[in-house]
């Protein structure tokens, strides 16, 4: 009997899972680990250093991709990929973001206004479709009125505009990676009929047995997190002005070799 028919995804064989699903990609968990402590480094090598808020911005740009790195390949582990997937979209963005900050000041007043301009979005949202998120007391609704009003006087004043996600990845050279794993992870997030495929085991049309742990694109999605991980490292060190250009070389150059086989 399938463990998650007794225990749900918290089965005893999630170890089991996961154990294999390293096994199989042996090499790229290798370069996960290179990619850790390449990163881990850099953050330890700017620690006791006096630092201006762009700097504290780029840091913790830089430590929540590390983190939701970490939670895709978590989560992918227990063979949870579709949810994986929303993780790694989510971290394509990020990249983009830490690129633009590093490369230019002016993106920052963007990068601020952007979320004006969706809290608007948001308080419109809940002020339309009162629900359990909040309490339904007026004073609280009177709050979020008064609050999407002034940011939407900000809005006016500065003509804030919401960015352009597949704009700015042609902006920062990572268009490809946009449009490859971006779209193509897209079916997945977006619930597409051919990505049901799978959970079901038929015989005749009559279900034998269910599959609850996907792994068939993890490959993929460990490569995706490697290549972004590259970029976030390379962004990073250069803009800290951080020397470890030899570590750096060295795991892009496995990288590169691992990737093309995996194309191949």
């Amino acid at each position: 009997m399938p463990m998650f028919e007794r225990k749900g995804f918290l089965g005893e064989n999630n170890k089991k899972f996961s154990e294999t699903l390293q096994k199989n990609n042996e090499e790229l968990y290798d370069l996960l680990s290179q990619a850790t402590r390449i990163a881990q480094d850099a953050i330890n090598r700017s620690k006791g250093k006096e630092l201006d808020g762009r700097q504290i911005l780029i840091i913790s740009m830089f430590l929540k991709i590390l983190n939701r790195a970490e939670s895709t390949i978590s989560i992918m582990e227990k063979g949870i990929e579709a949810d994986a997937i929303y993780l790694l979209r989510g971290m394509i963005e990020a990249v983009i973001i830490l690129k633009l900050t590093c490369q230019s000041e002016e993106f920052m007043a963007k990068y601020f206004g952007n979320e004006v301009v969706q809290n608007i979005s948001v308080f419109n949202a809940i002020l339309d479709n009162r629900n359990i998120f909040l309490d339904n007391t007026k004073v609280e609704f009177d709050i979020i009125a008064g609050t999407k009003k002034k940011a939407e006087s900000l809005k006016a004043e500065l003509s804030l505009k919401k960015i352009n996600m597949e704009e700015l990845a042609k902006e920062v050279g990572l268009n490809g990676i946009y449009q490859t794993a971006y779209r193509y992870f897209s079916k997945e997030v977006h619930f597409h009929p051919s990505r049901l495929e799978g959970y079901l085991v038929l015989n005749d049309n009559k279900m034998t047995a269910t599959r609850t742990r996907i792994s068939e694109d993890a490959a993929k999605i460990i490569v995706t997190v490697l290549s972004l991980l590259l970029e976030a490292i390379n962004s990073y060190c250069e803009y800290m002005n951080l020397e470890l250009k030899q570590r750096i070389s060295k795991f892009e150059s496995e990288l590169a070799t691992l990737g093309g086989q995996l194309v191949e």
